[in-house]
């Protein structure tokens, strides 16, 4: 009568992968600016700057060919 509900794990798994990655980027955001300062967020900053670089590069070039 009832069907058995079963969970996508591959699904469940990278939504709390997700969670848990943003639950901990709060926590040592907070410790580090707690402890250093703003300098913990422009060291953030910087580091997320690199991380986004290559695929915007990568726009542009494919946008800057049509």
């Amino acid at each position: 009568m009832h069907k058995k509900l079963l969970a996508n794990q591959r699904k469940l798994r990278l939504r709390l992968t997700l969670v848990t990655r943003f639950f901990m980027g709060g926590l040592v955001g907070a410790v580090g600016f707690k402890t250093l300062g703003h300098v913990s967020t422009v060291a953030l900053a910087a580091l997320l700057l690199t991380l986004v670089l290559r695929p915007i590069l990568q726009d542009v070039r494919a946008h800057a060919l049509l």
